[in-house]
């Protein structure tokens, strides 16, 4: 099982993406803000290591807000910028992106 966590202040989000996950191979942990994910990734290293990161964001320039996608330890050298998950996307497009996103 992936722990995935997603970072995201606004609660109706969160629930939407995790409602499109609940019956799924993920184990899913929720952080409100940037300063709870890292607490969060601090404390729980080898108890309950995370996977996959998923920070809401908006795209600069446009409206649309999605999430951008990470794994743990990543820098700005090796995020990939085009791991964005939009918030419209389908219960199918969730599982393929985070398979994608997993197996990178």
């Amino acid at each position: 099982m992936n722990n995935i966590m997603i970072v995201d202040n606004e609660h109706p989000f969160q629930h939407q993406l995790t409602q499109k996950l609940a019956d799924s191979q993920y184990s899913i942990i929720h952080a409100t803000s940037s300063k709870e994910a890292l607490e969060h990734l601090e404390n729980i290293k080898t108890e309950k290591p995370v996977d996959l990161i998923l920070i809401k964001t908006q795209l600069p320039g446009t409206k649309q807000q999605g999430y951008f996608s990470m794994k743990p330890g990543a820098t700005l050298k090796t995020a990939r910028t085009n791991a964005f998950l939009p918030l419209s996307a389908s219960s199918e497009e969730i599982h393929t992106f985070l398979q994608e996103e997993l197996n990178k």
